[in-house]
This record gives structure tokens, sequence and C-alpha cells, in this order.
């Protein structure tokens, strides 16, 4: 019997001065965090992917170090001429000059380079010195300088670079600077000009991702709003949606930007994922509030009480899988996938913590919401569940052969084959600079060969040597993935146009010293003080990864055969990030069992029971199988955003599964002598049904998004929530059939009833 106490109790928690008070407080704390809404921070950036303590990344910072090269990352105009022109002749020089000035006069510009202030080596009757391309007295000279073609100056003459370098800039002043030059280029320079660089680049990201997110917070709502409308009547469940995820939305977004964490291509889906987790708490909520009202005499606040201690349990238990999906990603030494999983662990913890708390109060206060009739989703899901021969024939024999082709296909190897600067759409503005600059300007990603000799009689300042890598240099020049190669060999032949001076000693020293005696040396960049060791610049195009590692390798073995005695290491993007892309996107993939280590280890306290706890397990292991056959089949090229789609989906696959077997545990805790596994799933089906059905909705969103990485997770998480559900209605029946007979010694009700009852669902 119920005391009088506890009784009056449960009304005043319910009462209205609790739901005004608590409101009023929320919409306070609600209006604050939307002040800062306005300074949400949207960042891309390639630095992002880029792991801490990385040693490809430690050996690029030494590599730095050594051969005194600075840490720029320009802006990168390219200017073009018609055919009729070259930017060789005095009036196309003179344009540049009046650009330039332009440019320099802006704010946050610190210098340029351009081929009229670039050093080149001009040579005299007997001797020579650095001076620049207007002391020429025959400019197309210039087209035969490895230090100005392809990199300042296309092989035709054409086309040309400015590299515009600025003081370190906000996300805001980088934008206005963009802007800025795109109106004075626009004004000044009536033919073709692209603008590209990893700070163009950066922007342009940042302002696509700027209006996704206003978009997916948009769209999150409306697709919410249609899926609740769809499965109940009336206007009171559609208005609770709306009003909670604004709410949510506005508070979650508002602590991540309090918290300084930044939004990225990743964290855009965070809208999303605040939409899924309400939604999947308040459906089981109010189909299990409708039902109780339905089947028995119960005061409202009695029924609101009992149905919000019964679900409690599975609710939370729901949440913190799937927040420990995503605290997995923590750890990593990613600052993007590391932000991504954080961010995502203390929204789903807030709209947990707030759902149950006011979704009581609320139904306390308002007519429950009447689900509509769907008869027809009951039959076909009870029909599926009844079906005992030919169905899971099928089912178990397509999984037997989906492990085998699994199996098989993992011998040779799934795809990592990703470019770098891919993420931007085909057709816009910054993809076609990078691509006509990459295919046209000696290419766009940096890489650094450095041959260190281990013996001081193969000094590089010797001709044997230099010879050895002019021979060298000339091989990789063939390479068609190699955009642009600049050596110490190239500056030993720029000083003479008459004689071979890399053939003589003598000569070779004198140059060096004359190379030494102008303001800034040149061969500082390409040899060590000692001479033992020696840098190759190149830049290679941007091709996928198993093109460029190969070539990478081929690169690292021409030059160890070529200076057999000598160390050779090699480092630079161009390398490092298809390296740390794959090494990444083996940990997503394949680190998801630790989270599923975890949520067992979960579920195992929670349930005290080691086979609930692998009947929990099992089902979920479905999507991950159906995602990695997917990706093994179609070799789809994998990047970490994709990979991500592992770990996310193993956290909401278990809520269902949560669901179902909670609702059956407590049925059993009752000691009856049966079990009526269909009214459990009638109960729940609902539910699952409905947090599923929005969790597809909300990830189709990405379907619409600008990024083609973002378009393949949206539709990963479908595959993987479909795959799920079908586990959760049709297979974990039949588990539950065998182990809670085995070990239970519970009598269940068999499933012949099923297909009669199925009017009645």
């Amino acid at each position: 019997m119920e005391s009088s106490f506890s009784k009056k109790f449960k009304y005043q928690i319910l009462g209205k001065k609790a739901l005004i008070g608590s409101f009023g407080l929320l919409l306070l704390v609600t209006i604050f965090f939307a002040l800062f809404l306005n300074r949400i921070q949207t960042k891309y950036s390639i630095k992002q992917f880029q792991p801490k303590n990385h040693p490809s990344i430690d050996l690029q910072e030494k590599i730095k170090n050594d051969f005194l090269l600075t840490e720029t990352s320009p802006i990168l105009i390219s200017l073009t001429h018609p055919e009729s022109e070259t930017w060789l002749e005095d009036d196309s020089l003179q344009k540049l000059s009046d650009l330039t000035e332009q440019l320099e006069d802006l704010e946050s510009v610190e210098y340029l380079t351009t081929i009229q202030n670039l050093p080149i080596v001009i040579l005299g009757a007997n001797h020579f010195n650095l001076g620049s391309i207007s002391d020429l007295e025959d400019k197309a000279r210039a087209l035969e300088n490895p230090t100005i073609v392809p990199q300042f100056l296309s092989q035709d003459g054409r086309a040309t670079n400015i590299l515009l370098h600025t003081e370190p800039l906000s996300k805001e002043k980088r934008s206005v600077l963009i802007s800025e030059l795109n109106k004075i280029l626009k004004e000044n320079f009536s033919e073709e000009y692209y603008l590209s660089g990893i700070p163009v680049f950066g922007n342009e990201m940042s302002r696509m991702l700027n209006s996704e997110i206003a978009l997916f917070t948009f769209l999150s709502l409306i697709l919410a709003l249609l899926v609740i409308s769809f499965v109940f009547k009336g206007f009171a469940a559609p208005l609770i949606c709306f009003l909670s995820l604004l709410v949510l939305n506005v508070l979650s977004l508002g602590i991540l930007n309090i918290l300084e964490l930044p939004f990225t291509v990743l964290t855009s889906s965070i809208p999303i994922l605040i939409a899924i987790t309400f939604i999947s708490i308040a459906s089981h909520y109010q189909i299990n509030l409708w039902k109780g009202s339905q089947h028995k005499q119960i005061d409202k606040v009695d029924l609101i009480h009992q149905t919000s201690r019964r679900l409690f349990r599975s609710q939370i238990l729901a949440s913190l899988t799937t927040i420990i999906g995503f605290a997995c990603l923590i750890p990593s030494s990613v600052p993007v996938i590391s932000q991504f999983g954080l961010g995502v662990c203390l929204s789903v913890g807030l709209v947990t913590l707030l759902s149950l708390t006011f979704l009581p109060l609320i139904y306390a206060h308002i007519k429950l919401p009447e689900p509509r009739n769907f008869s027809f989703v009951a039959l076909i899901t009870i029909q599926v569940q009844k079906t005992k021969r030919v169905l899971p024939v099928l089912v178990v024999g397509s999984l037997i052969g989906l492990s085998i082709m699994t199996s098989l296909q993992i011998s040779k190897g799934l795809n990592w084959s990703t470019r770098l600067m891919d993420d931007l759409p085909q057709g816009n503005r910054i993809q076609v600079a990078n691509s006509y600059i990459d295919e046209n300007m000696g290419g766009l990603l940096p890489l650094n060969l450095v041959i260190n000799s281990k013996s001081a009689n193969n000094s590089f300042k010797h001709s044997d040597q230099l010879l050895r890598l002019e021979h060298f240099l000339s091989w990789l020049r063939e390479q068609n993935e190699v955009g642009s190669a600049l050596a110490l060999s190239d500056f030993i032949n720029l000083a003479s146009h008459k004689e071979r001076r890399i053939e003589d000693n003598a000569k070779i020293k004198e140059t060096l010293f004359l190379y030494g005696t102008s303001e800034e040396n040149p061969i500082d960049y390409f040899l060590s003080p000692s001479g033992q060791s020696t840098r190759v610049a190149l830049y290679l195009k941007d091709k996928n990864s198993a093109e460029v590692i190969s070539l990478v390798a081929q690169i690292k073995e021409k030059a160890q055969n070529s200076f057999s005695e000598s160390e050779v290491l090699v480092a630079g993007q161009a390398l490092s990030h298809h390296q740390i892309n794959r090494e990444l996107s083996e940990r997503l993939i394949f680190g998801f069992f630790s989270a599923l280590g975890f949520i067992f280890l979960l579920i195992l306290l929670q349930f005290r029971s080691l086979s609930w706890s692998l009947l929990a397990i099992l089902p979920n292991l479905v999507p991950a199988v159906s995602l990695l056959t997917l990706l093994l089949i179609f070799q789809i090229p994998i990047k970490p955003g994709i990979a991500i789609v592992f770990s996310i989906s193993l956290g909401l696959a278990f809520d269902n599964t949560i669901y179902l077997l909670n609702s059956l545990r407590e049925q059993l805790k009752h000691k009856t002598k049966k079990v009526d596994i269909l009214t459990i799933f009638r109960r729940e089906r609902g539910g699952c049904l409905l947090s599923s059905l929005t969790s597809m909705a909300g990830f189709s969103i990405f379907v619409f998004s600008q990024f083609g990485v973002s378009q393949s997770f949206g539709i990963f998480m479908v595959v993987a929530i479909l795959s799920g559900l079908f586990a959760d209605l049709y297979l974990l029946p039949r588990l539950l059939l065998g182990i809670i007979v085995l070990k239970e010694k519970y009598l269940i009700k068999n499933f012949d009833s099923l297909g009669k009852d199925a009017k009645h669902a």
C-alpha cells in the first residue's frame, strides 16, 4: 500500500508549481545560452586531422629545422594570360607590379613572392650574382630556370603564381582578406584568375560548414516533426517535439561554444544526434504511457510515475551505450575526432537528463498523445517474427555467406585510396583552382626527400655526389605524378651556361662561395653546413593514396640505389596525409571492438548475467558486418569520416536491444510460469520503430550535404540503423527462444499464435 506521504510527494513534483518553476528556470538558461550561438566557431584545417606526436610529422619538423625552412601557408594567386601573351613581356610585368603594390597595401599582408622579386641567378661575363627577372637581358631564359618554372611560371609563360604571406589571422580576418583579394582581382584583372592554398581551402570549408549547420539543424527539426506527426494524432506531440528540440539544440550548441569546441565536418552532425536521442526517449515514453492508459483504470499521476520508473533504467542504459560509443573517440590523438566524441557525449548526456526530467512534467498537464493505428506495420513485423523455416535459413545462410565473403575480401584489403583536396564538391571554385594549379603550376602537395651521407668522403660539395643527384633529379621529373622537383644540382648548373661547373670540384667550391656572399643564400635550404646532407624539394600532384604511396616507395628506392652508402628520409604533407588517413581509419573501423567491450561490461554490470549480456551483443554485430561488407564489396574509399560510422552505429544500435531485453527481464522478475514475449514486443515495437525511423530520417539529411564524405556517412548510418532494426525485431526473438529456455528455465509462449493476434497489435 502506498503511503499518503509518497502519493503527496508524487503530486507535488508533478504539480503546476513545479511545472512553472522548472520551465521558468529552463527558459532563462536557454536565453542565456542563445546569446552565445552567434559566436559559433566553424573550423577546418588539414592539421585537424593530424595526430599529435606522429613520427611522420615529427620527421617533417626536423627537416624544417635542419634546412632553415619556415612554417608558412601562403595564399596562392594564379593569373593567366590569353594565348598571344606571356608574363615575361614588359607590359605584363608592369601590370603584375601594379597589382602587387595594391595587394601589399592590404591589412594583414606581410609580403608577397612573385617572379619579379624572386631571387634568380644573373650571369655576367665571368661571374654571376643574384638579381630579379627584370635584370635578365633575355627574359625567355627564365623558362629554362627550374627555380621559376613551374612553381612561379607555367612552362608556356602564360600563367604565373603570386604567394601572399600573411600574419596569423582569425577566421573572420581571413575571410575579409579573401573577399578583398577577389574584389581587387576582379577590378584590375579581366583575365581568368584562381585563388588557392591551405588558407583559402580552409576558409571555403568553414563557409560551407556554417551553412550546413543551419541547414541540418532546420532539417532535423522538420524531419522529427514529420515523423512524430505521422505516428501520433493531433498537434500536441509535434509541438512538444519542436519546442523540446529547439531548446535542446540551443543549450547543447551553446555549451559546446562556451567550451570552445569548434564545429567541423563531423560536429555538424550533432543537431541530428540530438534529435535522434530525444525521439528515442520520447517515443518509448509516449507509447508506453498511451498503452498504460488504455489497459488500466489508473490515476494519471500514478501512470506517469510507474511508466517513468519502469523505463528509467532502459533509457539511462540506452543513452549510456550511445555515450560509450562516442566516448571511445575522445582519447584519439586527432583533434577533430576527439572533439567530436566529447561534443556528442556532452550533448547526449544533456538531452537524456533534460528529457527524463521534463517529459513527465509536460505529460502530467496535457492530454496524452494518441498513436495512429498501424496494424499493417504490426502485421508485417509479426509475420517476419513468425516465419520459422524459410526466412531464418535465408538469413543465417546470407550471414554465413557475407562472413565468408568478408574474410576473402579482407585478404585483398580495404580501399584506403583517397585524395587530400577532394573534400570540396566538384565544380566548386576553390576545387577548380586546386585542379588547375595541380596540373599546370607544379603540383600542390609538398614532399621533402633528405639524403644523409654516412661518410665524410661523400660530401655533397663534391662532383661525384652532385652528378648522381643530377641524374636522380632527371628521373624524378620524368614521373607523371611529380609536379616539380628542385635540388642543389640545379643551383650549381644555373651558375653558368657555358660550362659544366658541376663536373669540377674547384668550380663547385667557387660557386658555393659566391652564393654565400648574397644577402639570402638559397643553398642553405638545400645543403647542410657540413655538406653531408642535402634536400630535394618536390611537389606532387593530388592523386589517390595508392598512387602516391607507390610513387614515394619508388622514389625512396631509387634514391637508396643511387646513394647506397647514405640514409634516405622522406616526409611531407603529400605522404603524411595518406599515412595518417589509413592509420586513423583502421583504428576507427577495428577500434569499434573497444567500444563493444565497454558496452558489454556496462550491460554485464546492469544485467549481472553473462548469457543476457551476450544476448544483447550478438544482434548488434549485424550492423558492423553489413557496413564492412559494403566497404569491401564496393571498394569504397575510406576516410576517417566514413570509418567513424562503426563506433557511432554501435552506440545507436543498442538502444532498441536495451528496451526489449529490459522489458523482458522486468516480466521475468515476477516469477510467472509463462512469459508472453508477444506482449513485450507489442509494447516496445512501436517505440523501436519510431526511434529507428527518426534516426534514419535524421541521417538521411546528409544526402543534402555539400561534402561527398558526409553524403557517404549518411548512407552508411542508414544502412547500419536499418540492419540493426532487423536484427532486433527478427534475430533477437530467435535468440530469446534458445537462450532464455536454456539459462532461465522459464516457459516461453511459442510463436504459433502470433499471426492470429496480429489484428489486435
